[in-house]
């Protein structure tokens, strides 16, 4: 099994965390970034208006620490729910869903070669995408165009990633998983049974 989950009810004062890492390669990387991320998150940063640069700085941490010891990759889907908004950090293809009056919305951008845009930075950045057997790969290697771990892949692929943020009273209840769950009704379905509810 490669895919991680941390989940920390009352990380800090009124803070929340839920981070799934789905591995590839192995599930070293997977476990590095599950065991550190919460870690690296300081209470006054996470709770500020300097989010955006900590959790970036957090990522480009957690890059050096799984490169320094394994060849292995994951995606990065973290959840961190504040007193007012949550936000969503994300780098790869774990999708995160949420619900809000009674209607089912990924809020997540994949980070793979479906996605034209990413293709571009990937060629711009001098990678290849490379169609294999119908599926298009990074340098013939990999479907995720942004990771954590795979120094060899970086760049093109990078560990940069989109961070958003959606007010709490917009939000009914969260879904985050590894990329195997990709239908709405299916979500619909788990979040009826499963899902945290605030």
């Amino acid at each position: 099994m490669e895919d991680m989950v941390m989940i920390k009810g009352e990380l800090f004062d009124g803070i929340d965390y839920i981070g799934v890492f789905d591995g590839h390669n192995g599930k070293d990387a997977a476990k590095k970034a599950m065991e550190t991320f919460h870690k690296l998150l300081d209470e006054y940063l996470i709770k500020s208006d300097h989010y955006l640069e900590h959790l970036n700085h957090i990522c480009n941490e957690i890059q050096q620490l799984i490169s320094f010891t394994t060849a292995s990759g994951t995606t990065a889907s973290v959840i961190i729910i504040r007193e007012d908004d949550v936000i969503f950090c994300y780098i790869g293809d774990s999708p995160i869903y949420i619900k809000s009056n009674e209607q089912v919305k990924k809020i997540s951008i994949d980070h793979n070669t479906s996605n034209e845009e990413e293709v571009k930075r990937i060629l711009n950045c001098g990678g290849s995408v490379v169609d294999i057997n119908g599926t298009k790969r990074v340098n013939s290697k990999i479907v995720l165009t942004r990771s954590l771990g795979d120094k060899s892949l970086h760049p093109p692929l990078t560990n940069e990633p989109t961070i958003i943020s959606i007010p709490l009273n917009e939000i009914d209840s969260i879904i985050v998983a590894s990329d195997g769950i990709s239908s709405i009704p299916f979500v619909f379905y788990l979040i009826k049974r499963i899902i945290i509810y605030f």
